[in-house]
């Protein structure tokens, strides 16, 4: 549970472009931005002070070294108040 600032761990080949987003449980996606992998362990935070409590779905999707290749990671998170 989170009480608005949640923090996102993921790991993307150093380089590699992706996006970090999260999603309603309907799929509606309320916040999106690019991230650049760094080839380790990094660590992200998102606000989501803004956002009603409820359950979100955040996801990690790279790129990959093809543009028809691309891979993704998703986890929940739940918002209380």
């Amino acid at each position: 549970p989170s009480s608005g600032r949640v923090s996102v761990r993921f790991r993307l080949a150093a380089g590699e472009r992706g996006s970090l987003s999260v999603q309603s449980l309907t799929g509606a996606v309320l916040q999106s931005r690019a991230v650049v992998g760094t080839g380790t362990a990094q660590t992200e935070m998102l606000d989501m002070e803004r956002e009603p409590p409820g359950l979100y779905l955040i996801r990690v999707v790279g790129n990959g070294n093809k543009a028809q290749t691309g891979r993704a990671t998703s986890g929940r998170v739940l918002l209380m108040r």
